[in-house]
């Protein structure tokens, strides 16, 4: 395992080499499960422990089963001391790394043995390789339901009365000594998280603490330890399981039975049951544990306690419910309330089994306070509940009730970057990796072009050679240039037979137009943007055909097609097509543009000899069209302004060079 430090003992070289080191030794980047809950994963090993059954079951995200899980090895109850994750100084945080510290290790050796350990580490495996359960997986998640402890203790006045329930919280997690009032109360072996008390509008008890033991602590060492050796997330989650009674609540709860009279809530267990109040409006306003003595599977004389407890918060006739979470035999139970009530005004009292309730008749294969696990689950639960609309049942979905009494603390979190940072840094690692990459394929090319270069025989040529050579080369450079020059020159641009082609193919003899006049003009244009000094090297131009003439109705049509620059490029392209005519072609390569423009003007054509009047009086229109075409200095065709520059003949100076003979347009 790698040792990593706090970041505030760092500067930024070594923050940044300290991350680089988890980027490169850890899947942290690629995986993003290191950075979930436990019941946020895709696979979730739950352990549920009452004191006498342990209960395993696998719960596959993906698939929405629960299944029968592995047998779980816990650790041997040797009363050794835990090494507990106490709360830390921000000394103590300055050196911390994820291998564990001595204390932890001498805590897991105490409470496995080396068989132990060798089966939990299969079991693992075996969980993660998922042969039998839906393949392998790349997280796991551990999540351990303790159901046979459920302590209470009282916060400092001070805090209890504090309706800031999120900053006591966090202050009871960092700071217990603190948040309980209490200097001598032992952190080594107990956990503390707070539990409000939502329908309490006033007072001085506010919130309670609730607290377990850390009895467990060593599998939860083991568990990270083999998470960081083998480079695997088994992410890891202590719940107190009354609390996640309390969370799935509403769906033991009778929903035709009124609410205006509150209720009183028992989850019974092995070694204890858990008694809380609901007021008329749904809120928790309190919450008790109740021993069991030696031998029972409930606690003493709990007709009074629910006579009591009903008296003392002013409720008269509450629904009380009492669910069995453990294996229990409430046949005694029943025969207890029943003897307590015979003399006394009886209460509504309804004995229930979670399992056996269809909202959790999926968990058959696992206990009911496993539902935390199951988000369908417990969306089902709460769509489904009598009182949706309460604030306690609102907050212990929102996290309350899913408290982590082993979890590490922020402070161990932040010694481990942000996601996005790591991700950023593999992003930046491979974007290095390319670039030298690309440096050496660019190394590569020059020296085989180098190579290829030097086994040319141009390369091998002789000097006086070599120069004869550029010399030619020189001359047929020149040579080029001419060409080129001269072949724009003639290009052909603008032929009279094409001006008068054009006029032929767009006024057909029925079109019901005559022309009377037209003229053709080719004119130079200079770039706007070029100023005095400078002399463009080519110039553009521009063709216009100025048509005018009369028409009869029937030509109406054919002047409407004739005015539009759509119909006009259609025809340019036939005869470019037709007559291979480079200059009326527009494509990607070309900067030309097409414009028209039409005037119309009533009046009949005046008759001459060619037209006599019978014929001239059915051409009562006249009109004007003008067709542009223009050529930019960027287009192909556009004129070549400047010859070549001429130059002196260097065959002339070349020593040893073979007269040429040049012919000068």
């Amino acid at each position: 395992m790698i040792s990593v430090k706090h970041p505030s003992v760092l500067n930024d070289w070594q923050l940044f080499r300290q991350a680089k080191t988890i980027n490169r030794h850890t899947n942290r980047a690629s995986n993003p499960d290191w950075y979930k809950e436990a019941t946020e994963l895709d696979r979730q090993w739950h352990i549920w422990v009452d004191g006498m059954d342990v209960i395993s079951a696998i719960y596959d995200r993906r698939s929405g089963q629960w299944l029968p899980g592995p047998e779980p090895v816990m650790p041997r109850d040797t009363g050794a001391s835990v090494a507990s994750q106490r709360p830390i100084s921000k000394e103590v945080v300055h050196q911390l790394h994820d291998s564990l510290n001595e204390a932890q290790l001498e805590a897991i050796f105490a409470n496995f043995d080396e068989d132990g350990l060798r089966r939990l580490h299969q079991t693992l495996s075996g969980l993660i390789q998922g042969k039998e359960i839906g393949g392998k997986v790349k997280s796991l998640g551990v999540v351990l339901h303790i159901a046979d402890e459920f302590g209470i203790s009282d916060l400092a006045p001070e805090f209890s009365s504090d309706i800031d329930f999120a900053g006591v919280r966090e202050l009871l997690t960092t700071d217990p000594h603190e948040a309980l009032g209490d200097q001598t109360a032992d952190t080594v072996k107990n956990s503390w998280r707070l539990l409000p008390y939502w329908g309490v509008e006033e007072g001085e008890r506010r919130s309670i603490a609730i607290q377990v033991t850390r009895r467990y602590q060593s599998l939860f060492f083991e568990l990270d330890r083999y998470s960081q050796s083998h480079n695997i997330p088994i992410i890891t989650a202590a719940y107190s399981a009354p609390l996640e009674a309390l969370r799935i609540a509403p769906a033991l709860l009778d929903g035709e039975a009124s609410r205006e009279t509150g209720d009183i809530l028992v989850f019974q267990y092995r070694r204890f049951s858990t008694l809380a109040v609901i007021n008329p409006e749904g809120e928790l306003i309190l919450i008790r544990a109740l021993q069991h003595r030696m031998g029972q599977d409930f606690p003493a004389s709990l007709g009074e306690i629910l006579a009591n407890t009903a008296a003392s918060v002013g409720l008269p006739n509450p629904t009380v419910t009492i669910a069995a979470m453990s294996q229990v035999n409430q046949d005694n139970l029943a025969a207890e309330l029943s003897a307590f009530f015979s003399d006394r005004e009886p209460m509504n009292i309804g004995l229930v089994l979670p399992l056996e309730i269809d909202a959790l008749t999926s968990l058959s294969a696992a206990r009911a306070e496993m539902a935390v696990g199951d988000a369908g689950l417990l969306k089902r639960i709460d769509e489904a509940s009598p009182v949706r609309g309460a604030t306690t049942f609102r907050e212990l979905a929102n996290g309350w009730s899913g408290q982590n009494f082993f979890g590490i603390s922020e402070e161990e979190k932040e010694m481990y970057p942000p996601l996005q940072d790591l991700r950023m840094l593999r992003f930046f690692g491979h974007a290095k990796m390319l670039a030298a990459a690309l440096c050496l394929g660019l190394a590569v090319w020059t020296g085989f072009e180098y190579l290829r270069a030097a086994t040319t025989e141009a390369w091998k040529l002789p000097d006086q050679e070599a120069g004869v050579a550029s010399v030619e080369l020189t001359k047929l450079e020149r040579d080029r240039k001419r060409f080129e020059y001269w072949e724009n020159l003639m290009a052909r641009r603008s032929e009279g037979w094409l001006a008068l082609e054009v006029l032929l193919q767009l006024f057909k003899p029925d079109s019901g137009l005559i022309v009377s006049e037209s003229t053709y003009k080719v004119e130079g244009t200079v770039n706007a943007g070029a100023t005095g000094d400078q002399k463009p090297s080519k110039i553009g131009f521009i063709r216009t055909w100025t048509i005018k003439g009369f028409s009869k109705t029937e030509g109406a049509a054919t002047l409407a097609k004739l005015s539009s620059k759509n119909f006009l490029t259609e025809q340019f392209t036939r005869i470019a097509d037709e007559f291979k005519v480079l200059s009326l072609m527009e494509g990607k390569e070309t900067e030309r543009t097409l414009d028209v423009t039409m005037q119309q003007r009533q009046g009949q054509m005046p008759p001459n000899k060619r037209f006599p009047l019978s014929v001239a009086r059915h051409y009562r229109n006249s009109f004007e069209i003008t067709i542009t075409q223009t050529f930019t200095d960027k287009d192909p065709m556009a004129l070549t302004v400047a010859p070549p520059a001429a130059t002196p003949d260097p065959a002339a100076a070349a020593t040893g060079a073979v007269a040429a003979t040049e012919i000068k347009p």
